[in-house]
């Protein structure tokens, strides 16, 4: 689920509408994902790259952050 979770976060970089089925499912009428959640998921997700990469830097956490928040954006945009 988490390879798939990043996969379409990836995806939705460059075309974030892939994320609409997914979008529904977690608004306010479905799984009720409420929008502040997601940062606390980017930051986690951050923290496992940051203990996983030795390589991890500010460069990579700043590409991290700049590519996961496209489709972030667009959730939040999508909950209702």
């Amino acid at each position: 689920m988490l390879l798939l979770s990043l996969s379409n976060m990836l995806i939705a970089y460059e075309r974030s509408e892939v994320l609409l089925e997914i979008a529904i499912k977690h608004d306010a009428q479905h799984h009720d994902i409420k929008p502040h959640l997601y940062l606390l998921w980017l930051d986690s997700l951050i923290a496992a790259v940051s203990d996983s990469d030795p390589l991890f830097d500010n460069k990579i956490e700043k590409a991290w952050r700049i590519v996961m928040q496209k489709g972030i954006d667009y959730m939040i945009g999508q909950y209702q």
